[in-house]
């Protein structure tokens, strides 16, 4: 099984209606599906990245905060980040 991941980031001065952002994956070249389980709908994905030794775990950094899946991005987990 192949995934492709796409974000999506509203663009500088750009208006919009609704929500603009957020992540989405195409399964063996089928259909685009935007990933909602723990990201919020109007999160700015700015970063992905897949892990080199397991391709479930997807890192996803974005307005809302850095975001992890280990389930290919079925669900994903915010991850705490350390300001200092």
């Amino acid at each position: 099984m192949t995934h492709v991941y796409a974000g999506v980031a509203a663009t500088v001065g750009m208006e919009h209606k609704g929500t603009l952002g957020g992540i989405f994956r195409q399964t063996d070249g089928g259909e685009w599906k935007k990933l909602t389980n723990g990201i919020p709908d109007d999160a700015e994905v700015h970063a992905i990245t897949v892990s080199p030794t397991d391709n479930n775990t997807v890192f996803v950094g974005s307005t809302k905060g850095i975001y992890r899946s280990t389930n290919g991005g079925d669900s994903f987990q915010k991850l705490a980040v350390d300001g200092g």
